[in-house]
């Protein structure tokens, strides 16, 4: 499993490889943290 360090990654791949990733639940919240840093957003997506 790679981590994903940065956003930058994440955009580096294609959307469906982005997808792919960003729905593993570990890396949802690791990206969940790198976009807000104060706190998971009030909505679910």
């Amino acid at each position: 499993m790679m981590k994903i360090h940065s956003t930058q990654k994440l955009k580096a791949l294609s959307p469906k490889e982005n997808l792919k990733i960003y729905y593993q639940p570990e890396v949802r919240a690791e990206a969940t943290r790198l976009l807000h840093p104060d706190g998971p957003p009030t909505r679910t997506a």
